[in-house]
């Protein structure tokens, strides 16, 4: 078991245990990584699940000393000091060494559908009042059956995708009612088979309008290496693509701008992790450029221009907030849309030839339009009458032969010079 709830906590579990009578006592780790001491109990569901793992509440750390942690209805409770790492052990309980509970009642319509190196189970829960969740088992062709979730599933969650399967394979799925005590009833069974066949459109479209007119791309990393998908603009700034994708695998990715304007090397979000999507049939993306984790804010509207002509390709950043993400290139016609956090924020525009400009604005609102003054350059001056050369690193008008100066004896000049 590896458990990091909610990716909260910074809260590392994971559990050895007896199967068949062999492997000895359970064993579980818990490791805290966090600066400051973690109450598992205030985790959410009260604290780490391990219900039949021990068969009594009181643990004792492996070096023998008993374990200021404890079990409590079936889950792992105490306080782990801040950089520090757990190890306890007690005798196994009946949810670790495969105890039936006959009378336990089962789930009823179990189902499977196929995926790709994935399959996703669904059943009716029972209304037997004794049933507290489900475990998942999985047998592929003639293998050895494993578990895959030894915490039990909610009892009102019906669903289960199973990862990990071996396409090309059948595999026979069996799901257990599971009871107070960690004891399992019988279990139902079901048999599907993955394989790479098995695929999925899905549709993804993006708000990009801070990124002009692109283009927009989406760019997979799961696959080993990065994959490029074009996308194709269907209003100002929304960009959208469909795509085949084998089904039930999670992809990561992130948008991408392919201009050369682009900042932040072309790809959205820094410092933000990539995206992910669990790929099902008729299932649909939709996102804002750059916000990946961190929340959309409103938005600031308005052109750039110099004189009367709009200035295209130009960035226009929140330079008060984080312009490394509140940020907004220009349209061909000027005009940009630019998400900052709600207030008044500082804005700086800057184009290729034109000198920066600045200028306070609210957020949201539009109408923020920014004016660039063109650069001024000196014109060459004309040299007086008469004056044959023009001092001004332009050698193209020098036109008398060049002129060589030798001497008969090393390092003396004096004895001859020709010009």
């Amino acid at each position: 078991m590896l458990w990091q709830p909610n990716g909260g906590a910074p809260i590392l579990a994971y559990r050895r245990v007896v199967m068949n009578g062999k492997g000895g006592q359970p064993v579980v780790v818990v490791i805290n990584n966090g600066n400051s001491p973690v109450d598992l109990s205030t985790l959410n569901g009260g604290g780490i699940p391990l219900l039949g793992t021990f068969s009594g509440s009181a643990l004792t750390e492996i070096t023998g000393r008993t374990s200021t942690l404890a079990m409590a209805g079936g889950k792992l409770t105490g306080t782990v000091p801040a950089r520090s790492a757990f190890i306890v052990t007690a005798p196994a309980g009946s949810g670790v060494g495969n105890t039936v509970n006959a009378s336990l009642a089962e789930v009823s319509g179990l189902a499977a559908r196929a995926g790709d190196s994935a399959v996703q189970l669904s059943w009716t829960a029972p209304a037997d009042v004794n049933v507290t969740g489900y475990r998942i088992y999985a047998q592929s062709g003639t293998g050895q059956e494993r578990l895959l979730n030894f915490a039990p599933l909610a009892k009102d969650q019906t669903t289960f995708l199973a990862s990990g399967i071996t396409n090309d394979l059948l595999t026979t799925f069996r799901v257990v009612t599971v009871d107070a005590q960690g004891a399992e009833s019988r279990g139902s069974t079901v048999t599907a088979t993955a394989s790479s066949r098995n695929t999925a459109t899905v549709t993804f479209t993006v708000d990009a309008r801070s990124q002009g007119n692109g283009p927009v791309e989406l760019r997979r990393f799961d696959t080993g290496q990065q994959v490029e998908y074009p996308m194709t603009q269907q209003g100002r700034g929304i960009w959208k693509t469909s795509i085949e994708l084998p089904l039930f695998r999670e992809i990561k990715f992130k948008f991408g701008n392919d201009s050369a304007a682009a900042k932040n090397s072309g790809y959205e979000g820094p410092g933000q992790a990539d995206r992910s999507f669990v790929v099902e049939t008729g299932a649909a993306y939709t996102g804002t450029y750059d916000f990946i984790t961190q929340p959309v804010p409103p938005t600031i509207e308005g052109t750039v221009s110099a004189s009367t002509a709009p200035v295209g390709n130009a960035v226009v950043e929140a330079i008060t907030a984080n312009p490394a993400l509140n940020y907004a290139l220009t349209f061909p016609d000027g005009s940009y849309t630019l998400f900052a956090p709600a207030g008044t924020v500082t804005l700086r525009a800057t184009a290729t030839g034109y000198p920066a400009a600045e200028r306070q604005a609210v957020s949201p609102s539009t109408g923020v339009d920014i004016q660039l003054t063109p650069v001024v350059t000196a014109p060459t001056p004309t040299p007086p009458a008469g004056m044959k050369y023009t001092v001004d690193g332009n050698l193209n008008d020098w036109t008398a032969p060049k002129v060589t100066a030798q001497s008969p004896n090393e390092g003396t000049f004096g004895a001859t010079t020709t010009g």
